[in-house]
């Protein structure tokens, strides 16, 4: 488990001259002054206290009962009754009275000459009313029939994790997110459980661009379409759930706004293994066998007594100081491929090495991002970019991120729409990591080297190991975080879309955006032969890959809304065409007679030959359209349903997805009307759906020749 402490600064600027902030703030001292003055010399009868009576209301003339009066600046108030009448004493005609209502904008009145005050209270904009994105279109809150979750751009800022999806953690009911603690990794997420032992992730949509790319302060909102129901209006790629990225653009008619945010801070382990040290380790090992009734118990390195000896050397085995064999002038580490003969490698007993604790650090963390959003009445747009710097909590290893984004939308008249959404990332990989959860990941290196074995050996600059006898057979984690610090993998993605949509008639609107998603990598690794080690190898090896994909995405909806009376009807229809084509390329070799970074290449290795390269691809057509009807605010009703064909299915190349789920909003209705005080929805769904899981390969359909006969499932020599 790791801690991230953090410093956040943030400076908006929406006034560029300073001079003119000065003046302002010295106009509005001078008024506060005269007007503590003129208060000070204001008439006694304003000290006068005065009854005050009223009664307070909602826009439909209703009463409000249960809404809190208080006299600005003290503790004086009432609570209005079941008519919405109140009354209260105040302590003068300047007094200001603060209305204040659970689900209603706070209301401020001055007392003045009046006695009877009257208020009339509008509803708060709550989170009922909040716009949701549910795929292809938006939605409010208050009419979801399906199970949607969404969670904006400032509960986001709370979290200072590199990836956007990590910030969710904890945030969103039904939604299991683990961290790899890795630095710029992603997180695992699993929406309401697992759905496949294959690949159980979600798919993921940027700006309806499916796997785009986005930064933490790029996202507005992120959307997680939870149950069936929601899901279906993506078809087969939905069985593992939708997680929706909206990113951030500008307002129409908002001024040029600037925001500049400094994040810093560091990460540290919070908690360790606790360990046995040496002698601890040795003692375990007698109570062992003692408990397994084992008589003349021995160890090569702690002899055969009745209790544990500690030597002190390893190596050479069970050896105390003077011992033959410890004289330095023995000591060789270098390989007999390199010198004819192998190595003696000296290296003392430690009284508890505590791996943990060698390989881990303080780690810097640091975050540079940059804002500029606007609009005029028929144009808004948005820039952003930012910089990210993150150590990993063991040694050598890190991520770097840069990251543009730029969002313009504009109306060159009232019936049309066009803008585009493009973003732009690299990211830097350093160092020893992945493996999160196997057997040769870092950490489980720390607990399966035995304690016995110190940092170094003998000579000071040679890696200690398991090579000595009855060490098993683990790595040094030390020698692996030091010796892979070169290796690297760098991603570079440009994601985004175009769009038009045309508002034909009132309510009704066809848009087409066309989605593109490029991304490459390149990455290197270095495999030291680790000399102390008990399985070592015999040639230092290095590997280098590199890979290219294009995803392209067309889509084409036609989107009709009406409101009449107490009916509400929105119907979407659409296609949608996805192509993805994917190349990868790889080499190895090994066997470097010299160490040199500059020298290893692929081209100077002496042997172990490899070279492999692949190629896929996949497309997917589909037909959607998803009908929804209120009636009052209070009864709803959704049918979705999807046509996905895919090249990856086999001679069933279509399929089809249909959903359909209700919604009654029990609080809305008149029998509820006393429980508005405390009660802010109550809702009753019930949906069904169908949805499907792609995740099978390109081309599992098919029998395909083997790479190798090594690969292949039956003989291919004619037998």
């Amino acid at each position: 488990m790791t801690k991230k402490i953090m410093r956040d600064v943030s400076l908006w600027t929406g006034l560029i001259k300073s001079k003119f902030v000065v003046k302002l703030l010295t106009m509005l001292l001078l008024l506060g002054t005269m007007q503590a003055f003129a208060a000070s010399v204001s008439d006694p009868g304003d000290m006068q206290q005065k009854r005050i009576t009223g009664r307070v209301t909602d826009v439909a003339g209703e009463a409000l009962p249960g809404v809190n009066i208080l006299e600005k600046g003290t503790i004086n108030g009432a609570i209005s009754d079941v008519d919405g009448r109140y009354a209260l004493t105040v302590a003068s005609s300047s007094s200001v009275l603060n209305f204040s209502f659970i689900g209603y904008m706070t209301r401020e009145v001055t007392v003045g000459s009046q006695t009877t005050i009257d208020v009339v209270m509008n509803q708060a904009e709550t989170k009922l009313d909040e716009i949701v994105v549910v795929g292809y279109s938006t939605m409010a809150r208050k009419s979801l029939t399906g199970s949607v979750a969404q969670v904006g751009a400032a509960e986001l800022s709370e979290s200072a994790a590199s990836n956007p999806i990590t910030r969710l953690q904890g945030k969103v009911s039904g939604v299991t997110i683990l961290n790899q603690h890795t630095p710029g990794e992603g997180s695992t997420i699993r929406i309401r459980g697992m759905t496949t032992i294959n690949d159980a992730n979600p798919l993921y949509v940027v700006d309806g661009v499916p796997g785009g790319n986005y930064a933490p302060n790029d996202v507005e909102t992120i959307t997680i379409l939870k149950d069936a129901a929601a899901q279906s209006i993506y078809g087969a790629r939905a069985a593992n759930g939708v997680v929706l990225i909206t990113t951030k653009g500008g307002k129409k008619g908002q001024k040029v706004s600037m925001n500049l945010n400094v994040r810093q801070g560091f990460s540290r382990n919070s908690t360790h293994y606790n360990l046995l040290n040496t002698r601890e380790w040795a003692e375990m090992l007698w109570l062992e066998a003692k408990n397994k009734n084992i008589t003349g118990f021995s160890h090569v390195q702690f002899g055969n007594g009745p209790t544990p000896v500690l030597p002190d050397y390893i190596f050479p085995t069970k050896t105390m100081n003077g011992g033959a064999g410890t004289d330095m002038s023995l000591y060789d580490n270098q390989l007999a491929v390199d010198d004819g003969d192998d190595t003696y490698l000296i290296t003392k007993l430690s009284p508890g090495t505590d791996w943990m604790k060698e390989i881990e650090r303080n780690a810097a963390y640091k975050e540079y991002t940059l804002d500029i959003a606007g609009g005029s009445q028929n144009t808004t747009y948005a820039f952003m970019l930012g910089y990210t710097d993150e150590e990993g909590v063991f040694k050598y290893t890190g991520f770097d991120r840069y990251n543009a984004r730029m969002n313009v939308t504009t109306s060159p008249a009232k019936w049309i729409d066009v803008g585009t959404n493009i973003g732009l990332q690299y990211t830097h990989d350093y160092g020893y990591q992945g493996n999160d959860n196997s057997e040769s990941s870092i950490v489980s290196w720390t607990y399966r080297l035995p304690s016995a074995v110190p940092v170094w050996d003998e000579s000071g600059t040679t890696y200690a190991g398991s090579r000595p006898a009855g060490m098993g057979n683990a790595q040094n984690p030390l020698f692996l975080l030091d010796k892979n610090q070169t290796d690297y993998n760098n991603r570079m993605s440009l994601s985004g879309n175009t769009f038009i949509r045309l508002n034909l008639l009132k309510g009704l609107s066809v848009k087409s955006l066309v989605g593109v998603n490029y991304y490459s990598y390149d990455s290197e690794d270095i495999g030291y032969v680790e000399v102390a080690a008990a399985e070592r190898g015999t040639y230092d090896g290095f590997g280098k890959s590199s890979a290219t994909g294009t995803d392209w995405t067309w889509t084409n909806t036609l989107e009709y809304g009406l409101v009449t009376g107490q009916h509400n009807f929105k119907a979407i229809v659409g296609s949608e065409a996805y192509n993805n084509v994917y190349t990868y390329l790889y080499g190895y070799r090994n066997w470097y007679p010299f160490k040199d970074l500059d020298y290893i290449t692929l081209n100077t290795g002496l042997a172990g030959l490899t070279n492999s390269d692949s190629n896929s691809s996949y497309s997917l057509f589909s037909l959607f359209g998803r009908l929804n009807y209120t009636f009052a605010d209070k009864y709803m009703v959704e049918a979705v349903v999807r046509r996905d064909g895919s090249s990856r299915f086999g001679t069933q190349k279509y399929g089809i997805f249909p959903a359909f789920s209700v919604g009654w909003r029990i609080s809305e209705e008149a029998f509820m009307a006393s429980t508005k005080s405390w009660l802010n929805e109550l809702k009753l769904r019930l949906g069904y759906g169908a949805v499907g899981n792609d995740r099978m390969g390109n081309y599992n359909s098919y029998t395909q020749f083997a790479y190798s006969m090594g690969s292949s499932a039956y003989p291919m020599n004619g037998t």
